[in-house]
């Protein structure tokens, strides 16, 4: 009995069946602080809002003293309500959650030299800081 079963398995593994799609992840989830005011760019089809976030990490050098390391992410939103709002009223040194994805890219500069990215398309943000007088 176990052995049909394992014979049956093989069989269906190996039939010339479609292959099922693979499920994956590709999940960021970032706090941190806008480096930059946020800027439109893109072309009139297709406008996106970018800043820099960054991120920091605190730990214990080998003398014992607290130092602080920060990353440095692109961020880029395509969204059109997300995009705008976050364009509007964001500012430089804003504390913001979000989540998104990864995306990698490449571009040709003037000088024919290939140049790769990596940006953090973001599906939502949520505002941590209320400053007075801000009204979102």
């Amino acid at each position: 009995m176990l052995r049909r079963s394992l014979i049956s398995v093989a069989q269906r593994w190996m039939s010339s069946e479609p292959t099922r799609v693979e499920k994956s992840v590709n999940k960021v989830v970032l706090i941190g602080r806008i480096g930059r005011e946020p800027e439109m760019r893109g072309s009139q089809e297709n406008p996106c809002t970018a800043f820099p976030l960054a991120t920091s990490e605190n730990f214990k050098d080998k003398t014992g003293e607290y130092q602080q390391k920060t990353q440095w992410h692109r961020i880029v939103i395509f969204r059109p309500w997300l995009k705008d709002t976050v364009y509007t009223y964001a500012k430089k040194g804003s504390r913001i959650y979000l989540e998104g994805k990864i995306e990698y890219g490449q571009y040709t500069d003037d000088d024919g030299n290939t140049n790769f990215t990596t940006s953090v398309v973001a599906d939502d943000v949520i505002f941590l800081d209320h400053r007075s007088g801000d009204n979102y």
